[in-house]
């Protein structure tokens, strides 16, 4: 797996750092935006995205375990406060309250992207994040 023995950082969203205009390279962030990573893993259950409000343009992209992306959902897509829940192929999904993707692999990766050009922007981007879920869930159906 590419994504090693991450599980003391499973199922919490991380701040990736402000990228530097002057310095951007392809393997950072873009400028424009605040980026948050969530290590999952499925082996105790379904894993829950939840995202707080964001009045500008924001999205997300799940990857397995390979690196390659399987999913993504963005501002004009979904609703303002988005639910996601990512299943194993076994998981029973019909009753859950969001919706519900089946991830290649056990364990993967979600990034979220909010548009935040300036200074200001990028704070509340993180301010924003305080407020963003991405939990074990192993009961989704018992959540309303």
């Amino acid at each position: 797996s590419s994504l090693g023995n991450g599980a003391a950082h499973s199922h919490q969203w991380i701040d990736m750092p402000r990228a530097d205009p002057n310095s951007h390279r392809r393997d950072q962030p873009e400028v424009d935006f605040a980026s948050f990573v969530c290590v999952y893993d499925l082996t105790d259950g379904p894993v829950r995205i939840e995202l707080a409000p964001w009045s500008d343009y924001w999205a997300l992209s799940f990857y397995g375990d390979d690196g390659a992306a399987f999913f993504t959902r963005n501002d004009r897509e979904s609703q303002t406060h988005p639910i996601v829940f990512i299943a194993r192929a076994s998981d029973r999904t019909q009753h859950w309250p969001g919706e519900a993707i089946v991830s290649p692999s056990k364990r993967g990766l979600v990034v979220l992207r909010r548009l935040a050009p300036t200074i200001e922007r990028f704070s509340a981007a993180q301010d924003a994040a305080r407020e963003d879920v991405c939990a074990l869930t192993p009961h989704p159906e018992t959540i309303r």
